[in-house]
């Protein structure tokens, strides 16, 4: 399918329609079109971190079994917090 066809975000939403459902759990995932963002929350950093690694654990192994890939050069970590219960820099690990 090439990119700005019209069937790609409907065939990209039908093929992803189970994600969301895989990686709910400690995180809210956002399909728009033919883009998956997913966002995370938690209060203590290192509990936010340890969820991120999981649900990407978990993303890995649902892109594998879907013979998809994640494209490294369109992610983006954007990390927001409270300066008084802020702990340490995260780092981009992903």
């Amino acid at each position: 399918m090439s990119q700005g066809s019209i069937l790609g975000p409907l065939l990209f939403l039908s093929y992803t329609n189970d994600l969301p459902m895989i990686i709910n759990k400690t995180s809210s995932p956002i399909n728009f079109a033919d883009d998956t963002s997913i966002l995370f929350t938690h209060s203590k950093l290192i509990d936010f971190n340890k969820n991120i690694s999981i649900i990407f654990t978990t993303l890995n192994k649902w892109l594998g079994a879907n013979q998809l890939s994640l494209n490294f050069k369109k992610k983006k970590l954007c990390t927001l917090y409270n300066q008084e219960k802020y702990v340490s820099e995260p780092t981009d690990r992903y």
